[in-house]
């Protein structure tokens, strides 16, 4: 009979909705600015209001242009982050993370300790370092990033509680979870 494996989710990050909320916050307060900055340039008592009726061109239109730059903003920031989000997947070898670096795993009898790092992220000190490149799938050009990388502070990695998806201390309870379970000598023997 095989184990059953603990009642946590399997897998967390910042979500596509999450990412999609921040670029609408982003387009509606950073809209809302850009549209009061180029109603008071716009003004007709003003130089830039003067030139914009010199070439025929209504007030409005300065302030409805800073407003379409401002939405083009946040979509480009969507994009961008979204594709660059990091996602994290408890697996039998360890935690795995998928972000900018590639795809790497830090194994469970290589961290050293985790925990949370001063700003509310997660941090991960690993034993060897060098066991971690090992585990790494991506570009020739990440793996030298991933090598590279410098520790920060007395943390291996660091991750940022906004790229989290959900607070550090679930992370925290999530992982002593997942640890505890394929630690276990029952789930080691039965994929044997």
């Amino acid at each position: 009979m095989s184990p059953e494996p603990p009642d946590l989710p399997v897998s967390f990050g910042r979500t596509p909705a999450q990412e999609a909320r921040g670029a609408l916050i982003l387009a509606v307060l950073g809209g809302a600015v850009a549209w009061m900055i180029g109603a008071s340039l716009a003004r007709p008592t003003s130089p830039v209001g003067s030139l914009l009726q010199s070439w025929g061109l209504p007030p409005a239109s300065l302030p409805a242009f800073a407003v379409l730059l401002a939405l083009v903003l946040a979509m480009v920031a969507y994009a961008t982050t979204n594709a660059n989000r990091r996602f994290y997947r408890f697996t039998a070898d360890g935690l795995e993370v998928t972000e900018s670096l590639g795809t790497y795993v830090l194994g469970w009898d290589n961290m050293k300790q985790t925990g949370e790092a001063v700003g509310g992220g997660l941090g991960v000190r690993v034993h060897d370092r060098g066991r971690v490149l090992e585990s790494h799938l991506g570009t020739p050009q990440q793996r030298e990033w991933l090598r590279t990388m410098e520790p920060y502070g007395e943390w291996d990695f660091l991750y940022p509680k906004e790229d989290l998806g959900i607070p550090v201390a679930e992370v925290l309870r999530r992982l002593q979870g997942w640890r505890a379970y394929y630690e276990r000598d029952d789930v080691r023997n039965a994929d044997e």
